[in-house]
């Protein structure tokens, strides 16, 4: 069978051969950045008989390259078919090129196009949706840059499976107190849809994540890493990789190019105390085009609308995980890969992009509508950011459960957890000056009182005990020697924070709070030199607050005499 001079179809009697092989257009190709698409070029497949069998040579071509015939100067074309540009095919080429506009026009459907993209993200291609690179090239009909491929590929433990990756990313959780955890991993999935969501077309405001305070074990760049971060992850986590990222000081311009690059993801910031790159970092909250979510560190809270702050001032961790962790960076971005996946059927079964973004606002709608509870008053704009990050965490308890990796009873009690956690978040909080402390003096008070009603309920182990193994030592508040030396974690700050915003009190201890309380209560003698004989220049944190090894971890404590406590307490009523 061959094509004559008339561009017909026709067995080799004595008609005179154009070419010895068969050419057609196979599918329109359209360039896709998620916001805009355009016709690009077109694939095409070249067909020649080879001794009773067919030879394929498939060709994306762009319009450009095949209106001017470019691409038949190419080795390969020539190679493969002998074309040259004295060749009957050449001389013909314009009359073929009429014939395959026409059949790309009329005969070649939507569904079969081919999307090519230079963004990572949710693509919408001829199969259906798909997130850029997660899926591997060409399939789904989409097809994305080479640059993509090697910069921005999600990485993944092969060896790991379904339901062990959906485990392993809950197990993330316990790495220390989930106000922290919760929040963070709830905000990287639900950052993978922003483009979906499509907040200002929605009518629901985007928000960002402020990680403030310090831990010497995990710092904020660490927990930045740990939770948020999905390109060429590494087991050094305390830096912030600015092939990807902002670490140091730069200008808007460049601040707002490198945020567009990371499209259904996270953009993490390192602001420290650079309040110009914070209010920059903002105006990110207000372009449009930037199809992703923000993660600031910051080494004090941003009390700013729109700002959701991660404390981690006097939180422990749980060292052991965080090694195993540590070990294998592979393991968010494994179990984030399997939920795309799993998340792409979904969204092709709903269809069309309006439809998925409807989704998304019925399930905040319905997060939304539990912030209900008779006597409490939640703060409006944390409403809002608590019910957006319900809908991450619900989506991926969703799949995890559906791949039997949790079951319903374990998938519920994770969900009531993170709805308990951000509904304490959301409360809103009169300061602790207008609730009758209106003092730092006072505030050690508070403390103090709310300490000691705590050690009424919760038992401390015997300091003799710290390093038995058998022991459980990650839900005690402290330890005891001697029936009056207290060894206190650091992180009891948090436990009263939560105390306080139940009473309508001020709920977050700052860190010059919490320095004034050691210094007032180290004057009265409550809190102890965290070492005996070596004297204090200075009353700070850092020199109250000592590491304590136990049982194959670490943690922050600090020293109180139980007896003058008690005493001082009696004192002050």
């Amino acid at each position: 069978m061959f094509v004559n001079k008339d561009l017909k179809i026709v067995e080799p009697d004595n008609e005179t051969v154009l070419n010895e092989f068969f050419i057609f257009p196979m599918c329109r190709i359209d360039y896709s950045n998620g916001l805009l698409e355009k016709e690009t070029g077109m694939r095409i497949c070249l067909i020649r008989a080879v001794k009773k069998k067919y030879e394929f040579f498939l060709l994306d071509i762009t319009k450009s390259a095949l209106e001017e015939a470019e691409w038949l100067s190419a080795k390969s074309i020539k190679e493969f078919f002998g074309i040259t540009t004295d060749n009957s095919f050449a001389k013909s080429y314009n009359r073929y090129l009429i014939a395959f506009n026409e059949f790309a026009t009329t005969q070649l459907k939507d569904e079969s196009r081919v999307i090519y993209t230079d963004q990572i993200g949710w693509i919408k291609g001829g199969e259906g949706w798909s997130y850029v690179p997660v899926i591997t090239p060409s399939e789904k009909h989409i097809v994305y840059d080479q640059n993509i491929k090697s910069k921005y590929k999600i990485k993944v433990d092969k060896f790991m499976e379904l339901k062990e990756a959906f485990q392993v990313v809950l197990s993330m959780l316990d790495i220390a107190d989930k106000k922290v955890t919760i929040p963070l991993l709830s905000y990287s999935i639900l950052s993978l849809f922003t483009s979906l969501i499509n907040y200002n077309k929605s009518g629901i405001n985007k928000f960002l994540i402020c990680i403030s305070g310090d831990n010497s074990v995990l710092r904020r760049a660490g927990f930045a890493n740990l939770f948020c971060n999905l390109y060429d992850r590494k087991q050094n986590l305390n830096s912030i990789n600015a092939a990807f990222h902002s670490n140091l000081s730069c200008t808007e311009e460049e601040l707002r190019s490198r945020s567009s690059k990371i499209r259904d993801g996270i953009f993490i910031v390192n602001t420290e105390k650079n309040n110009r790159k914070i209010q920059m970092s903002r105006k990110l909250l207000q372009n449009d085009h930037l199809e992703n979510m923000t993660l600031l560190l910051s080494e004090d809270n941003l009390d700013q609308d729109f700002v959701l702050n991660v404390n981690i001032d006097n939180i422990q961790v749980n060292t052991i995980l965080l090694e195993k962790l540590k070990s294998n960076p592979e393991s968010l971005t494994t179990g984030l890969s399997y939920f795309v996946r799993i998340i792409e059927e979904a969204f092709n079964d709903i269809g069309e992009r309006e439809n998925v973004r409807k989704e998304f606002v019925r399930l905040y709608k319905a997060g939304y509508a539990t912030f209900n509870d008779k006597g409490i008053e939640y703060d409006i704009n944390k409403i809002h950011m608590s019910s957006l990050l319900l809908v991450g965490f619900k989506l991926f308890l969703d799949c995890a459960e559906e791949v039997e990796a949790i079951n319903a009873g374990l998938k519920e009690q994770y969900y009531n957890e993170a709805q308990r956690i951000l509904k304490a978040e959301s409360i809103v909080a009169n300061s602790l000056e207008s609730n009758s402390v209106k003092s730092s003096i006072e505030k050690h008070d508070v403390f103090l009182s709310n300490l000691l009603n705590l050690l009424q309920v919760n038992k401390l182990i015997d300091y003799k005990d710290k390093n038995n193994p058998a022991i459980d030592h990650t839900k005690n508040l402290g330890w005891i020697e001697n029936e009056n030396v207290l060894y206190i974690k650091a992180d009891i700050f948090g436990k009263i924070e939560d105390l306080l915003k139940t009473s309508g009190q001020e709920k977050h201890l700052s860190s010059k709070d919490k320095r004034q309380i050691y210094q007032e209560l180290y004057k009265h003698q409550v809190i102890l030199k965290p070492d005996d004989g070596k004297e204090i220049e200075k009353v700070q944190v850092t020199t109250i607050e000592k590491v304590l090894n136990v049982a194959n971890s670490s943690v922050k404590i600090f020293k109180i005499d139980y007896q003058r406590a008690k005493e001082y307490i009696k004192e002050k009523r």
